[in-house]
């Protein structure tokens, strides 16, 4: 349990934190590898990949997957994949959320030519969807040496 609290901590506090210096310090766009990794600030008033409801339904729609995380924590907290899975997109998750309320948008600013712009707690959302899927589906070897790695760290 401990490390789950961890892992959405530390998923929570490093998405806050970049999207805060992209705030402060990211004023124009940054190309890293050329054109297909870099740095570029945009705001998404939408929810994934910029798609926008309507104002009450996208809140409810991100309040309900939000739920369904905390639901989905509590049942499969036997799981060692799908403990940590749920961490990290709780704390991603989180952390979108506190971006949302703050502003009314999300800042995303991460460049990874062909995907549109996002953020680290999007990273930390999709390896934990990722886990996830390995932890309930994935192969038993393989859930057992991805088990194993995680607790050597």
């Amino acid at each position: 349990m401990r490390l789950s609290f961890v892992t959405a901590l530390v998923g929570f506090l490093f998405s806050v934190t970049t999207k805060a210096l992209a705030d402060l310090f990211l004023h124009a766009p940054l190309p890293i590898f050329g054109s297909w990794f870099g740095l570029d600030y945009v705001t998404n008033p939408g929810i994934a990949f910029g798609v926008v409801f309507p104002p009450p339904l996208q809140y409810i729609l991100i309040g309900g997957a939000f739920i369904a995380i905390l639901w989905f924590f509590q049942q499969w907290s036997r799981h060692f994949l799908c403990h940590i899975g749920t961490s990290l997109i709780l704390g991603g998750g989180l952390a979108n959320i506190i971006d949302r309320f703050r502003d009314g948008v999300v800042t995303d600013f991460i460049v990874l030519w062909p995907f549109p712009l996002f953020n680290v707690a999007d990273v930390c959302i999709t390896f934990g969807a990722l886990f996830l899927v390995l932890g309930e589906f994935g192969p038993k070897r393989y859930r057992k040496a991805l088990a194993e790695f995680f607790w050597r760290w």
